[in-house]
């Protein structure tokens, strides 16, 4: 057989027993009944907590002024047992006051004095905090100061500190179209272009030297270009002598056509490893300052008024920039035709 569930409104067992207890122990307070008003209270109180807060407030309050007035318990349980439940009042609410009128003045008395005390205990505690906050406080402050010394410290070390300057320049790929070594130097390899410097000028001085040495002692020109049958040597010197000119003549000019070759191709070589070794850019160093001058250059930079740049009318021109510019173009040679380059400033 299944039981009807129970009403919502119904309180549970445990509740409506508290609320019976507490009402019974109020109708005995009202007889004087002090020991009857403990017997029914106390057990309640000791057991647990009373959900319902006026129920609890009521059976604390009666409780305790019950046990004020019981002579059945000494002077000192009696204070220390109400003490405890009116302690237990305030801790639930800090605010909490007795209703006035309805009990006796030792009630009062004492809820006067347990309020005191317990004030008086807060106030001890907050002065106790007081005094860690402001011994925190000054610690803290300590180390803050310290904390400012150390950073005006570091501070002032790195506005002493030396910066590197360098500057970004960016190389022009022209001049690494240029021989003896121009192209090298201008990549900052100066041992490289100085020796295809050397090997170029003394190629070309010497081929220039034997040329020269041919034209001037054997009289010796070309006729038609650099066809090898062109070359005309005018001499006197008897038949005899005339092989062995011949030969000195010979020699002279394959010499010449040895270091010809050895010079245009030292020129290749140099143009050739110019471009494969090129850097566009180049880093400069420019001495070194310190950051605190660094800074006033910077603010006084900041703070001088910038030149305005004139606008171009319509009738001026733009002047042409300083680069370096390479055109090649063909050209015509007694040979035939060639490859000339020229060079733009």
């Amino acid at each position: 057989m299944l039981a009807a569930p129970p009403a919502a409104n119904d309180a549970p067992a445990d509740e409506q027993d508290a609320k019976l207890r507490v009402e019974r122990g109020i109708e005995a307070w009202r007889k004087g009944d002090w020991t009857e008003v403990r017997d029914l209270l106390e057990p309640l109180v000791r057991e647990g907590d009373i959900a319902d807060e006026f129920l609890r407030e009521s059976a604390l309050r009666y409780l305790t002024e019950a046990t004020l007035l019981d002579e059945g318990l000494g002077p000192s349980e009696r204070d220390e047992l109400a003490r405890d439940y009116i302690t237990r009042l305030l801790d639930s609410s800090p605010d909490w006051a007795p209703p006035s009128g309805l009990h006796g003045r030792r009630f009062y008395d004492l809820v006067a004095v347990v309020r005191s005390e317990r004030d008086a205990q807060l106030a001890e505690a907050c002065r106790g905090q007081l005094l860690s906050c402001e011994a925190d406080l000054t610690e803290l402050q300590v180390d803050f100061r310290a904390s400012q010394g150390r950073i005006a410290a570091l501070q002032e070390a790195l506005a002493n500190e030396d910066v590197y300057l360098t500057e970004v320049v960016k190389r022009n790929r022209g001049l690494a179209f240029l021989p003896f070594g121009v192209g090298h130097f201008t990549n900052g390899n100066r041992a490289l272009g100085g020796t295809f410097l050397a090997l170029e000028v003394a190629t070309g001085a010497a081929g220039l030297g034997l040329l020269i040495y041919r034209a001037t002692n054997y009289g010796c020109v070309r006729t038609d270009g650099f066809n090898r049958k062109s070359l005309v040597c005018t001499i006197d010197a008897p038949d005899s002598d005339l092989p062995a000119l011949k030969d000195e003549v010979e020699a002279v000019r394959n010499a010449e056509a040895v270091m010809g070759y050895v010079f245009i191709g030292s020129v290749v070589l140099d143009i050739a490893l110019a471009q494969v070794l090129f850097k566009p850019i180049e880093v400069v160093e420019k001495g070194q300052k310190t950051r605190r001058e660094l800074d006033a250059e910077l603010d006084e930079a900041e703070s001088s008024p910038r030149p305005r740049r004139p606008r171009a009318g319509p009738g001026t021109k733009s002047k042409p920039d300083a680069k370096l510019r390479v055109r090649p173009h063909p050209a015509f040679v007694p040979a035939g035709l060639g490859l000339g380059v020229t060079l733009q400033f």
